[in-house]
């Protein structure tokens, strides 16, 4: 249920509020062999924005479960909803390309706002062993500083529908199709540099842009006098076309989490324009 409170006035800064449940945001990840990690924040307390228009802090639970938008001292959360989930995609796009927390299917779901109407309203919400584990703890000023600050375009209203098209993408419930998914979304975000849309438009990008996170290997192609593909375009046409490859290796086709990220990243700087498109 999303739950609304009422209240009769407004006595500080961020009395007024909402706040989302987090699921699937910090997943108890399978690192090794019997090893789990997971993720916390310490000294956790609420970061304050600076300047900002209507927010005064926004807040995530220690374990990742929840997260909190407080306003400023005389607005109130029910009157801000729309920009609200608009910093809230801004931010938990951050979340999930962020290197040390495990996402999988990630999603936000309203549960309740604090407001300062005058009337109360109810309705349905959107909808000891052998094995070792660790977790990986940040202090959460350099958290809440590193994933607010990072650049993306998800307020840009001529560029959202792109990150959507990426969240709609990652509530699919396999990392390979999410993957070939991602990578077709690149493709189509460069610059056609042969005739018509190819994938020689993607190993083109990775050998005109020399960030560390594109600096990806290259390998022969399978199909014969086709030259050398990126790493990206390698992987992609080993899961889209296995033949030829033995039991094992097909076996091992398996995309990892940190792929995943490393891909969205790369499309987040694209869409940013935070690279190389001109060449």
């Amino acid at each position: 249920m999303m739950i609304i409170e009422h209240i009769e006035s407004l006595n500080e800064d961020g009395d007024s509020y909402i706040e989302y449940s987090m699921q699937r945001y910090n997943v108890n990840a399978e690192i090794g062999e019997n090893v789990t990690g997971s993720f916390e924040i310490t000294e956790n307390k609420p970061f304050l924005y600076e300047n900002h228009e209507f927010l005064h802090s926004f807040y995530i639970d220690s374990n990742l479960t929840k997260i909190v938008f407080s306003l400023k001292k005389g607005l109130d959360a029910w009157d801000y909803q729309d920009k609200i989930a608009l910093e809230l995609e801004r931010i938990c796009f951050n979340l999930i390309t962020y290197d040390n927390i495990h996402t999988f299917q990630p999603v936000c779901i309203l549960s309740k706002i604090k407001t300062t109407k005058r009337h109360t309203i109810y309705s349905d919400a959107l909808s000891v062993s052998d094995k070792g584990a660790f977790k990986i703890k940040i202090d959460s000023k350099s958290f809440y500083t590193e994933i607010l600050n990072k650049s993306n375009s998800v307020l840009n209203s001529q560029k959202y529908d792109l990150y959507k098209t990426i969240y709609d993408i990652l509530q699919c419930p396999n990392f390979a199709i999410q993957y070939m998914a991602l990578y077709e979304l690149l493709n189509s975000l460069l610059p056609i540099v042969s005739k018509g849309k190819t994938q020689k438009d993607v190993t083109t990008f990775f050998s005109k842009n020399k960030k560390k996170e594109y600096q990806v290997s290259f390998m022969p192609s399978r199909k014969k006098n086709k030259g050398q593909e990126d790493y990206f375009t390698y992987l992609r046409n080993q899961i889209g076309h296995p033949w030829g490859l033995s039991s094992e290796k097909i076996k091992n086709l398996g995309i990892k989490e940190a792929t995943i990220k490393c891909l969205l990243r790369i499309i987040n700087d694209v869409i940013c324009e935070d690279c190389n498109l001109q060449y």
